[in-house]
């Protein structure tokens, strides 16, 4: 089933769509992303992102790569998180178990004493894998509460009469 949702991913984003374009989805490091191809260009977001990249600011719908396909190649720019989104070059394509991979030297960021790229590196963020995933289930829609009024909305008691006070 991967292999199919894969190969369809690659002709899809390979080959320019005769629509807007499409969207399928992939896991990445226990994050779901969805990627769109559109006349040769793709973008990955963020679906879902894994709850330990929100310290980091990843939240649905942050860009993680962007770029195009050159022949079987697909070259573009992916970023690290830490100090804002950096920006590194990664290239690749599919494996051989049909799984995209991008890979490229990755910035290596100090958070402390400043925030900045010291260097590049061979690190875990160099292999971006992703592994085609079926579309997610659209999430059921919350059913709101019972209204409920607030205790300050709630109408006033009657006071007792007090004659003593009228004039």
């Amino acid at each position: 089933m991967k292999r199919i949702l894969l190969s369809a991913f690659l002709l899809v984003c390979s080959a320019p769509p005769a629509s807007a374009g499409q969207v399928h989805y992939a896991d990445h490091n226990g994050s779901l992303m969805s990627i769109e191809g559109r006349a040769g260009f793709v973008i990955i977001r963020y679906v879902e992102p894994k709850p330990s990249l929100w310290d980091w600011g990843v939240r649905p719908g942050t860009l993680l790569f962007e770029g195009a396909w050159q022949g079987p190649v697909l070259v573009g720019r992916a970023y690290v998180f830490g100090c804002g989104p950096i920006p590194y070059t990664v290239s690749g394509g599919s494996d051989a178990n049909d799984v995209l991979v991008l890979r490229g030297l990755a910035p290596v960021v100090a958070i402390s004493p400043f925030c900045g790229v010291i260097g590049w590196e061979w690190t875990g963020n160099s292999t971006l894998v992703f592994d085609p995933q079926r579309p997610p289930l659209p999430r059921q829609a919350a059913v709101p509460p019972a209204p409920v009024d607030p205790p300050w909305s709630a109408p006033e008691p009657p006071r007792p009469s007090r004659p003593y006070l009228q004039r």
